[in-house]
């Protein structure tokens, strides 16, 4: 089923993910894309659309296609929470997602603010989450050393990809699926389970 719906996603955006791949820019198929591309870049920085490494609704399946050097990250729209947000990343061989926390900090009848985290340190806007972690090098969780340093930028607009994708992809239609879709959302810390499964053999050894 994944190799099917990955095969459509290819079929229908061309070249996308083979130049995003090879850290290419891809000219878009015409002038019109070009433009709409330029236009969302030039928006606000606090504009999440204004960052080339956020590529909107493209499912796991994309995203892992896209990091494969270690360090290399993006962001992408979270398919088992609606509005929510993934940092996707390539670390020691492995492609982890990290689904970003949003929390209301302050809020009334007429204003709210929402602050975004990983795991620690909560930031007003997602870009700032990304700026802080690329800069200070710091491990996006403490299960995880997994740094990010290098963005995969878009190559087309995220309006080309949310057409895309809106009509290639239906949100999932029972409970197995939108499980196995959430898990792609879902950290894994290889660590931490390490650790429990050495603790668990003890106890065994200790019993027996």
């Amino acid at each position: 089923m994944s190799q099917l719906r990955l095969t459509k996603v290819t079929d229908c955006i061309g070249e996308y993910v083979k130049f995003s791949r090879e850290k290419l820019w891809l000219e878009p198929p015409c002038e019109k894309l070009r433009k709409q591309l330029e236009e969302e870049l030039r928006l606000s920085g606090t504009d999440l659309k204004s960052h080339a490494w956020y590529h909107g609704p493209i499912p796991w399946e994309v995203s892992e296609s896209l990091v494969v050097n270690g360090g290399d990250f993006l962001v992408r729209d979270s398919q088992s929470t609606q509005g929510g947000f993934v940092l996707t990343c390539r670390w020691e061989n492995k492609t982890i997602h990290f689904p970003i926390r949003k929390t209301v900090a302050r809020s009334s009848e007429t204003y709210s603010q929402a602050q975004y985290s990983l795991e620690g340190e909560a930031f007003d806007s997602i870009p700032s989450l990304v700026h802080y972690y690329m800069g200070s090098r710091m491990a996006l969780m403490q299960c995880s050393r997994a740094q990010i340093n290098q963005p995969v930028n878009r190559t087309l607009p995220l309006s080309f990809l949310e057409t895309v994708f809106s009509t290639t992809f239906s949100p999932p239609s029972n409970k197995r699926e939108i499980k196995e879709d959430g898990m792609r959302d879902k950290v894994v810390c290889p660590s931490r389970w390490r650790f429990t499964l050495n603790i668990y053999s003890f106890i065994l050894l200790a019993l027996f």
